[in-house]
């Protein structure tokens, strides 16, 4: 079996948006002379012109912020120079190493599955020490897609079943159910998922994930549920 499953918000907890952006927005506003609440709306509907189109530079936050400001001379740092100053800043959550490991003893082909690009997860993969778990990572500029595409669920090995795990109802769910695998969704906050519910017109009312949980720790217990032949 094999599982794709999400790294922000699922297994840490991300410097990028609690350290980085708001000062990237900042020096932003300076340069463009607006006010922060405008530019972090200006960096939000990029982002959803691009997560619309299926680009693989959807959440390529330093591409935007060129776009944003008009050239990258005009400012002297950048989303991943102050994200590697702060990567140990990451937070794990529901002790995911643990949980990471009885998957792996379970026989499970672990797959990180993440729209975020390697770039910006690299160190923060390193800093947390999840890489090690991993059999396989899958990332935007690594694909060429994200995880509305099919082609993002494609791998060179075979499994009788692909199980998706993650946070966000519309890419951890809607989608990988679209294209036939199982989902486990960890609910966390709904707020991303009404952003991107909406601006793809996905009702995530009426999406229907395979299983529901509240921590990591329910996840192995999740899984015999839903693949109640495995043992």
């Amino acid at each position: 079996m094999a599982l794709f499953i999400d790294l922000d918000n699922t297994l840490i907890i991300n410097p990028l948006g609690r350290y980085v952006m708001p000062k990237i927005y900042r020096l932003a506003a300076d340069i463009i002379g607006k006010g922060f609440e405008e530019v972090a709306e200006i960096f939000k509907s990029k982002h959803i012109e691009r997560i619309r189109t299926g680009s693989p530079k959807a959440y390529d936050w330093d591409d935007i912020l060129y776009e944003v400001i008009g050239s990258r001379e005009r400012i002297a740092t950048n989303f991943l120079e102050e994200l590697k100053r702060v990567c140990d800043k990451a937070v794990i959550l529901d002790k995911a190493p643990e949980i990471l490991k009885i998957l792996r003893e379970k026989g499970f082909y672990l797959i990180l599955s993440t729209n975020g690009l390697w770039k910006y997860q690299e160190c923060v993969l390193r800093e947390t020490g999840l890489t090690e778990f991993f059999d396989e990572i899958i990332t935007p500029d690594r694909k060429g897609c994200i995880k509305s595409s099919r082609e993002f669920y494609n791998i060179a090995l075979e499994f009788s079943e692909k199980i998706s795990v993650g946070d966000n109802i519309v890419f951890d769910v809607y989608y990988p159910k679209l294209y036939k695998l199982k989902a486990i969704y960890v609910k966390r906050s709904d707020y991303v998922n009404e952003i991107y519910g909406q601006a793809l017109g996905i009702r995530i009312d009426q999406i229907v994930p395979d299983a529901v949980i509240s921590s990591l720790s329910q996840l192995p217990n999740a899984l015999e549920a839903i693949l109640p032949k495995r043992r």
